[in-house]
């Protein structure tokens, strides 16, 4: 989208395909959804979200960046997928996020598809400052606002990576019992 002032954005992006599952007790299984935010880019980006298997507590997420006329190529391309968490106890183990919560350890791990695995990593952010990275941190990364005018350092989970398309990053969110 392009930013025409302090609240106005044009040339939006447009939702398709989007769809609802359901178990047989009409419980959501999983939706899903693309949007063509990065038609420019020679992109569609296309996002599934799923429960765990088994009932067990937390999310699966698919992402796949694909190519708009759906044909792969050779061209490379930039990935960064960004989660916003309370900000608190944390670590990371290779493609592994862990945070201390009130009630349990959330955790986020990482896996992909299509990306050059030399260029892939897991990077924090809290406040505007950097805490895992060597590269420059932007000031607006690692921050929450509860309400207009408000804001409250958070902790920003940065995956990134560089790839051809189509590519495929897939977070699963493991939440307390």
């Amino acid at each position: 989208m392009v930013r025409a002032g302090r609240f106005l954005w044009v040339q939006k992006a447009n939702i398709h395909n989007l769809a609802i599952q359901r178990d047989s007790s009409r419980h959501i299984q999983s939706v899903s959804a693309s949007h063509d935010g990065y038609r420019k880019f020679g992109a569609i980006h296309t996002r599934q979200v799923s429960t765990r298997p088994g009932g067990k507590p937390g999310w699966l997420i698919q992402d796949d960046i694909l190519p708009v006329d759906g044909i792969p190529t050779s061209l490379k391309h930039a990935v960064r997928l960004v989660w916003l968490l309370p900000d608190g106890e944390w670590e990371v183990v290779g493609r592994s996020f862990r945070l201390v919560s009130p009630a349990g350890i959330i955790h986020l791990d990482f896996s992909t598809s299509g990306i050059d695995e030399q260029t892939a990593g897991l990077e924090i952010y809290r406040a505007g400052e950097s805490l895992t990275a060597t590269r420059a941190s932007n000031p607006t990364w690692g921050w929450h606002s509860p309400t207009y005018g408000v804001r409250e350092p958070a902790l920003a989970v940065h995956f990134q990576a560089n790839g051809t398309l189509p590519m495929q990053l897939t977070t699963r969110w493991r939440l307390p019992k």
